[in-house]
């Protein structure tokens, strides 16, 4: 008899992050494994009818209510196109050899306004750079390492394969790699990496890992829910600077395809925790630029579930 959970079905990311996919990025030019990729993306919406039912839904409820046919057609396939590029990026970051990496996002990235890195390495304290699951998100910690800047990140998989591949990696870039799933420890490693006078990347927009505040409340994509206070535990136990950092896609006149922006983030006082301020400007860019973030799919029911909570802090 199979154990219970081989009977699950997977999910996008262990769906587009099988073997298969993972030894073709290693061989395969980026150009011909990005249409594959793409390919195998529609084909599991095609065949999982009801996710793909309440992730178009949620797009077009969320973002685009009140826009023509058209309009919205565009917005939902160039958003499932995004969240397909999120994939093919996690997995040639993970896959692809140092060096060939390093060249792509040296070619390809723009850092943009260094200043706040800057005083954060000069300080040699450390310094929390929140992300979301937004634009090249998996290619941040890499970047940052490869311009000089020591860094640690948090970060989950859902497949063993990936996080061999990309433990590895990490090493290879000096990024100490910090598994999120194992809660308490990761905890501990993440302030010691700051102690240690690293940059930390976190994600600041998982629902269902959201450590409810119980005097914020703030809207998120419309709901009222209470604010997020993961970050401002870490950033007040150590003491290090907070700022947003959006790995955004661009298309600029000089060849870039990537773009940082980095938004600092300072405490005002007790009465809010830095993570609402993090959400709102994560929100803004979701609104602005809808089709480079890629959490839809799990908005319907991970911010449902969280919304549960509101009853206990108001």
């Amino acid at each position: 008899m199979l154990p219970r959970h081989s009977k699950r079905r997977k999910d996008l990311s262990q769906f587009l992050q099988n073997p298969v996919s993972l030894a073709l990025a290693q061989t395969l030019p980026i150009s011909v494994f990005r249409p594959y990729i793409h390919l195998l993306g529609f084909l599991y919406y095609l065949l999982r009818s009801n996710e793909r039912k309440e992730t178009t839904s949620t797009i077009i409820t969320r973002i685009a209510n009140g826009a023509g046919p058209l309009e919205r057609l565009s917005l939902v396939y160039n958003t499932y196109r995004g969240i397909f590029e999120h994939y093919l990026e996690k997995i040639i970051i993970a896959t692809r050899s140092p060096s060939e990496m390093a060249d792509y996002l040296m070619r390809y990235c723009e850092l943009g306004d260094t200043r706040w890195l800057d005083l954060v390495d000069v300080a040699g304290r450390g310094g929390i750079v929140a992300t979301g699951h937004f634009g090249a998100s998996e290619f941040l910690p890499v970047l940052l390492a490869l311009n000089g800047y020591p860094t640690a990140t948090l970060i989950r998989y859902k497949t063993v394969e990936l996080r061999k591949f990309a433990k590895k990696r990490a090493e290879a870039y000096g990024i100490v790699l910090i598994d999120a799933n194992e809660t308490h420890s990761s905890f501990m490693k993440a302030i010691k990496a700051l102690h240690d006078g690293r940059i930390l990347v976190a994600l600041c927009d998982e629902f269902n890992h959201w450590s409810p505040s119980r005097n914020c409340l703030i809207k998120v994509l419309g709901e009222e829910c209470p604010a997020d206070r993961g970050l401002a535990v870490l950033q007040r136990r150590t003491k290090s600077p907070l700022s947003l950092g959006l790995l955004y896609r661009t298309h600029q006149k000089n060849g870039k395809k990537y773009r940082l922006a980095l938004h600092p983030i300072t405490e005002n006082g007790n009465k809010r925790p830095v993570s609402a301020a993090t959400w709102e400007i994560l929100e803004s860019y979701i609104r602005k630029y809808p089709e480079q973030w890629y959490k839809w799919n799990a908005v319907a029911r991970g911010l449902a579930k969280y919304k549960l909570t509101i009853s206990k802090y108001r």
